[in-house]
């Protein structure tokens, strides 16, 4: 048996009568076919992302590298082909959907051709992360109100945090003929306000009505 190389030989021929002769030749060692694919181990999928991931494993003799993925295990995509040929081998996969689940296969093609190709794993990736978004509805506030001496309201008003603030004011004036002014004030805010003003009125056109009727009570004496 002999290592792959190139060696010489040298062949002797002696006949009866005891003359020789001698050859050298070279003979050259060659290795056989290499027809066995590589052997994988070590497939993983790790630094996995809500739209990457890295693919690696190892093969037994240098090979190149390629990864196959997607959401079957009929893939549809694939990384290019990285023909450094190596035992060590990592792919990066990117683009891919959040939260969804990958099925993928390795691919190694040694120096000779023969391709190795693994069986099919699985990773899920990462869920989206999502940042704070801005909640709740801006709403209207609504005044309604009667003529003098009536009754003023002023609704609720919905900020855009969600949270909601209600106020109520009611006033009410009356002026009788007798002269007498009554009301009341607003429990809150611009209700209150208003309110206050209409009782104003009301107490103005109050003392005119008195004072009307004392001049009329003192008309008939100065007559």
């Amino acid at each position: 048996t002999y290592a792959v190389g190139t060696f010489t030989a040298t062949l002797t021929v002696t006949d009866n009568l005891g003359a020789t002769n001698a050859r050298t030749v070279a003979i050259t060692v060659i290795a056989p076919a290499d027809t066995t694919a590589p052997v994988m181990s070590g497939i993983a999928a790790s630094a996995i992302t809500a739209t990457s991931a890295t693919i690696s494993w190892t093969t037994n003799e240098a090979a190149d590298s390629q990864v196959e993925y997607g959401s079957t295990t009929a893939y549809g995509n694939a990384t290019t082909v990285s023909p450094a040929l190596a035992t060590a081998h990592s792919q990066d996969l990117s683009g891919l959907i959040a939260a969804h689940t990958y099925h993928y296969r390795v691919k190694s093609r040694d120096a000779a051709g023969n391709l190795a190709t693994s069986g099919d794993s699985s990773f899920t990736t990462a869920a989206a992360s999502g940042g704070p978004t801005a909640g709740g509805t801006t709403g209207t506030a609504t005044t309604s109100g009667s003529g003098s001496g009536g009754t003023t309201t002023s609704g609720s008003t919905t900020t855009g945090g969600g949270s909601t603030t209600a106020g109520t004011g009611s006033s009410a004036g009356t002026t009788t003929g007798g002269g007498s002014t009554s009301g009341g004030t607003g429990p809150s805010g611009d209700a209150g306000g208003h309110s206050s003003s209409q009782c104003g009125v009301g107490s103005a056109v109050g003392l005119a009505v008195i004072a009307l009727g004392l001049g009329l009570r003192r008309s008939p004496r100065s007559r």
